[in-house]
């Protein structure tokens, strides 16, 4: 009998700890008024605009962090930041 492996991940999809770094990311550079786009965003994370389409959504409905498209500024703006707090994320480095 063989020894059992573990199931590794690939590469080929990020975890929730990526996801949250992305969704932190994405608070903060709404709330510097950088106005990032999707196709900014995208290219920053190396993922399709879709995929950055769901990290906004998910933002919205997991931690209430609410964005708007700014047609003005080409990109989102920060409504609320929901439950991520914004005086931590500033500590926060990468």
């Amino acid at each position: 009998m063989g020894t059992a492996r573990l199931k590794r991940n690939t590469g080929r999809r990020n975890g929730t700890a990526d996801l949250f770094r992305r969704i932190c990311e994405l608070t903060m550079l709404a709330h510097r008024n950088t106005h990032p786009s999707r196709l900014q965003l995208a290219e920053r994370w190396n993922m399709t605009t879709r995929a950055v389409s769901y990290v906004i959504s998910y933002a919205d409905s997991t931690y209430g962090v609410r964005l708007r498209h700014d047609p003005e500024q080409g990109g989102y703006a920060l409504v609320d930041p929901g439950i991520i707090n914004l005086a931590v994320l500033e500590r926060w480095k990468r």
